[in-house]
């Protein structure tokens, strides 16, 4: 059992006992620790296997879109540039991530809900399940409670839904097509994504189109 915010209850043990893959579905990754020692398993050559949800899902629209200011994903705070990139960088074709714009799939169903999942699944073999997000708040100031469990039948059924989930979820270039490209022709051409704009370029194409209406 895992207790937090004990610090026995830390998965990095889980991470560091890993020879070929990683499994997470967690709600954030939001933490130094988490994130270190995912870098290393990448280093090793672990294939790591991300699930998160929408950058945008508490504020899509009914047509499905959300806006994001670029500071939210790039830069030095951004959650892309942050706590991403590096194992894109790293990782390589040893990282995938994958992102459920809006609900996930319910197996038999039409995609519903919102990817609040909490787990990790070490080669296939041990697994934790518990309410700890990837997040330091979650991982060294709240009560979390998680249960590390290596049963073979248990296992092979959560690993089989994890799987699942990810080959259904988006890529991030589906997700967030405009990750390197602010401009706006490419907000227009993919409906249905999260997309990012830039305050500053905004301003001034408003000036801009101020201006040329002015002329007229």
């Amino acid at each position: 059992m895992t207790i937090n915010p004990l610090p026995s209850s830390n998965l990095k043990h889980l991470f560091r006992s890993a020879k070929k893959s990683i499994r997470i579905q967690t709600q954030y990754i939001k933490d130094p620790q988490w994130q270190g020692e995912l870098l290393d398993a990448l280093k090793r050559n672990v294939d790591v296997y991300l699930t998160l949800p929408s950058f945008c899902h508490f504020i899509q629209k009914e047509s499905g879109i959300g806006f994001l200011k670029k500071s939210k994903i790039k830069g030095k705070y951004g959650m892309y540039s942050n706590w991403l990139e590096p194992y894109e960088k790293i990782g390589g074709s040893h990282f995938s991530l994958k992102i459920y714009n809006k609900g996930i799939p319910n197996l038999d169903d039409p995609p519903r809900g919102y990817q609040h999942a909490k787990i990790v699944i070490i080669d296939d073999k041990l697994a934790w399940i518990g309410s700890t997000n990837g997040s330091t708040t979650s991982i060294e100031s709240n009560r979390e409670y998680g249960m590390i469990f290596k049963d073979p039948q248990s296992i092979k059924y959560i690993t089989s839904i994890a799987k699942h989930d990810h080959q259904e979820g988006m890529s991030l270039s589906d997700h967030l097509p405009n990750l390197h490209d602010l401009d706006r022709d490419i907000w227009i051409s993919s409906p249905g994504t999260c997309k990012i704009f830039d305050p500053t370029k905004l301003r001034k194409r408003k000036r801009d189109e101020t201006s040329k209406k002015e002329g007229l």
